[in-house]
């Protein structure tokens, strides 16, 4: 993970386009905090795709777009 005070912020991630502000990582944190990804899991993961990347991410790819972007939120390199 890039260190975000000294680097310039990622616009992708594991290949793919991403938004770099810290808004979506913030939103899902929340999320967390307040167990709603308990709820909804599949709620919580389209609404997380939408603020975080850039591009639509097709149903078949899910499970796997879902675990990069946790892979980014842990800051797992």
């Amino acid at each position: 993970m890039a260190d975000i005070l000294l680097e310039p912020l990622p616009t992708e991630w594991e290949g793919r386009a991403i938004d770099p502000d810290f808004r979506p990582m913030v939103w899902l944190s929340n999320q967390y905090q307040r167990k709603r990804e308990k709820k909804d899991t599949i709620a919580l993961a389209r609404e997380a795709f939408r603020r975080f990347y850039r591009e639509p991410i097709p149903p078949q790819l899910a499970p796997e777009a879902y675990e990069s972007l946790l892979r980014f939120y842990h800051g797992a390199d």
